[in-house]
């Protein structure tokens, strides 16, 4: 099953295949603003800031 995610609120669509008339039901944008989520663009939007060294205390 693939996943297709909202490019605007990030609310993800279950299926084989996103409907050309699927409006999110979160945001209410159209289906040209989804984008199918693959693993390798999962975290893509993200970097990274630092890096915990084991047994580093994280506090925030």
């Amino acid at each position: 099953m693939k996943k297709f995610i909202c490019k605007v609120c990030g609310y993800i669509y279950e299926g084989e295949k996103l409907p050309s008339d699927f409006v999110c039901p979160v945001c209410g944008v159209g289906s040209e603003m989804f984008e199918e989520l693959k693993e390798s663009n999962l975290f893509s939007k993200f970097k990274v800031l630092n890096k915990v060294k084991e047994n580093d205390v994280v506090t925030s």
